[in-house]
């Protein structure tokens, strides 16, 4: 499946003694350049074959990919990889997730400096995962009431692009209620560990929306290089230009596997879900939903993404930042951190 490549005894992916790698701090450098030419020089870097890095240690820009389950996870996976052209890795064990190894996920239970990025569902740790230590955090946020109906398909079908073949709230509505108040009460746990955090400065994060993901993909592409290379702008850089090569392929190249339909309608799930589910699903989330634009703010009332109302004069509303403005402070953050700074993270 990945010709040059062979299995090691715990039957990872791993480069042949003639498989091409990369160097980690030359391909920042040049994500960091001007110089077209050098980029022209080098596109033999990004061929499509998500090559992994040549081992040397990484102690300041070791990057952690976190998602709740069903949060676009994989759908961002594919973007980084194409932007970076390197393999992403992944805690999540080959006991569950050889499949996605074989999606051509290549970097699968490889977290050592072999992969620059690494997935985790952190602080939610599978059994046996391997362990690691990052510098820099990437988070996707989705909309909750679309994450909990995903995750109970991918549970119940063990697919990622398959859903039940009945409506679960009308068939089964006891399980139904007891899945809604189980995930919701996990998720919201899930989520105020990295809202605290990113308050505390304990690690910088950035925070990416599926649904700005999908509907304006290059701001976010632009946002991940700037955090990934240290960089404040990159326009007129050699990532800018990786940026636009990446937008240029279309959406479909960044699918790991088949969407559902209702994948790309941000809300399309939301008739699902009685008021009573709804208003606990708010209760627990209140922060988070703030935070990332999902509720009713006067600050935005043209917010296409607002889909929960807490009401115009909520107060959460009118002292929450918006996680944007946050982002641009861990951008600078980081741009003013050299690598002996991020190595005590």
């Amino acid at each position: 499946m990945f010709p040059g490549y062979t299995l090691d005894s715990e039957m990872r992916v791993r480069a042949g003694p003639d498989t091409k790698v990369n160097n980690l701090n030359e391909l920042v450098a040049l994500f960091r350049s001007k110089d077209a030419q050098l980029w022209e020089q080098n596109k033999d870097l990004f061929d499509g074959h998500m090559r992994f890095l040549d081992n040397s240690p990484n102690k300041s820009n070791k990057v952690a990919f976190a998602s709740f389950p069903r949060s676009g996870n994989s759908f961002l996976r594919k973007y980084l990889e194409m932007l970076t052209g390197i393999a992403t890795g992944a805690d999540n064990t080959l006991h569950v997730n050889v499949h996605l190894q074989m999606q051509n996920l290549k970097g699968e239970w490889c977290v050592d400096d072999t992969v620059w990025i690494a997935k985790t569902h952190s602080p939610w740790i599978m059994p046996d995962a391997p362990s690691f230590l990052a510098n820099k955090m990437i988070v996707i946020v989705r909309n909750p009431t679309e994450v909990i109906i995903s995750w109970l398909n991918l549970v119940a079908t063990c697919s990622h692009n398959v859903k039940q073949p009945f409506d679960v709230e009308k068939d089964y509505p006891n399980y139904w209620d007891w899945w809604v108040e189980d995930c919701s009460r996990y998720m919201a746990a899930w989520y105020q560990t990295y809202i605290q955090e990113a308050k505390m400065r304990k690690v910088p994060i950035l925070f990416i929306r599926f649904e700005d993901l999908v509907t304006d993909p290059k701001s976010q592409l632009t946002n991940i290089m700037r955090f990934l290379c240290g960089i404040k702008q990159i326009e007129g850089t050699n990532a800018e230009r990786r940026v636009q090569e990446v937008i240029d392929k279309g959406t479909a190249a960044t699918r790991t596997y088949d969407l559902k339909e209702s994948t790309l309608k941000f809300d399309a799930n939301k008739v699902r879900y009685t008021q009573k589910q709804l208003d606990l699903i708010q209760e627990r989330m209140k922060e988070m939903m703030f935070m990332f634009g999902y509720a009713t703010t006067e600050a935005e009332p043209d917010n296409n993404t607002a889909f929960y109302n807490f009401g115009k004069n909520d107060p959460m509303g009118a002292r929450h930042k918006s996680f944007r403005t946050l982002n641009e402070n861990m951008i600078d953050w980081v741009c003013s951190l050299d690598d002996a700074d991020l190595a005590k993270f």
